[in-house]
C-alpha cells in the first residue's frame, strides 16, 4: 500500500468512525468479504482468520443476528463472500461450529482454479448450509462486456449453477461492482431477482429496484467494523453509486 493510499484509507476510516458517533443508524446490513484465510493467503485482500473471528465475536456481543437471507430489520445482517476463494474451505470448521452460513457468489469459470473452491468443496459447504449464488461466467465487468456476450455471462452461468447446485439461482453479484440499469433489466429478464454491488448503506435501501447495498469490511479493524455496523459508512453511498453505475461499452 502506497503512502497516499494509506492516508486515504485512514481518512475514510476516520470519517466512518465519526459519522457512526454523530448519526448512528443500526439498520439491517449486508457485509462482504472476499476471503478469510488461516495459514495460506489466496487473495491479496483476504481477511486473516483472527480478524474475521473478532468481527464475528463483535456481532454476537453487540446482539446482531446473522441471517441466511436478506435482513429486514435493525441488528440483522447477512454475510457474503465474492469469488469463492479457497480460504473459506480451510476455515470451514469455524463456520460449522458457530452456525455461520454465508452467501458466496461464484463465477463459473473460476470454480476449480488453483485459488478457488472446487465443485466438490462447494457441494460440501452447501450441505452445511452455505448458500451459493451467481457472479457471472468469467468475472468480467458487465459494463465492459459486449451486449452479444451478456447471455453467456448472465443466463448461461445461471443455468449452469442452478443445474450443478440443484436449486434455482436468483441472486447476482456484479463483478467488481460495475452495473447500470440496462444490465439490471437484462439480468432480470434472465431470471435474477436480487442484485448486489459495492455500495455502502443499509440493506433496505433501494437506490434502484432490486439492488441491495453492501458494506465492505474485509480489512477493517474492530473499531471501524463496529462503526460500519452503526451506519458510519451509509452517507458514502452516493460516491460509490457514481463509481459503480457506469455506461456499457455498446
Amino acid at each position: 500500500m502506497s503512502g497516499f493510499t494509506f492516508l486515504r484509507w485512514q481518512s475514510k476510516n476516520a470519517l466512518i468512525n465519526s459519522i457512526s458517533l454523530l448519526s448512528p443508524d443500526m439498520g439491517p446490513k449486508v457485509l462482504y468479504y472476499h476471503d478469510v484465510f488461516d495459514s495460506w493467503k489466496y487473495y491479496l485482500h483476504g481477511t486473516p482468520f483472527g480478524l474475521f473471528r473478532k468481527h464475528m465475536e463483535m456481532l454476537f456481543r453487540e446482539g446482531w443476528e446473522i441471517k441466511t437471507g436478506l435482513p429486514d430489520k435493525g441488528k440483522e445482517c447477512m454475510l457474503t463472500f465474492d469469488d469463492g476463494f479457497k480460504g473459506i474451505w480451510s476455515c470451514r470448521e469455524y463456520f460449522y461450529e458457530r452456525a455461520i452460513r454465508p452467501t458466496i457468489f461464484v463465477a463459473v469459470d473460476l470454480i476449480g482454479g488453483e485459488r478457488y473452491l472446487s465443485w466438490k468443496e462447494i457441494k460440501e459447504l452447501q450441505e452445511h448450509g452455505f448458500i451459493f449464488e451467481g457472479h457471472t461466467w468469467t468475472h468480467r465487468r458487465l459494463t465492459e462486456v459486449p451486449r452479444a456476450e451478456l447471455q453467456r455471462e448472465l443466463k448461461d452461468s445461471r443455468d449452469c449453477l442452478s443445474d450443478r447446485l440443484g436449486k434455482e439461482v436468483t441472486q447476482l453479484c456484479f463483478p467488481q461492482g460495475r452495473f447500470n440499469e440496462d444490465i439490471c433489466k437484462i439480468a432480470q429478464d434472465y431470471g435474477y431477482k436480487t442484485f448486489y454491488s459495492c455500495i455502502y448503506g443499509n440493506a433496505d435501501r433501494r437506490i434502484i429496484p432490486n439492488l441491495v447495498c453492501r458494506n465492505l469490511v474485509q480489512e477493517v479493524g474492530t473499531i471501524t467494523f463496529k462503526a460500519i455496523l452503526n451506519g458510519g459508512a451509509n452517507p458514502l453511498w452516493r460516491r460509490y453509486y457514481k463509481q459503480h453505475c457506469v455506461p456499457s461499452i455498446d
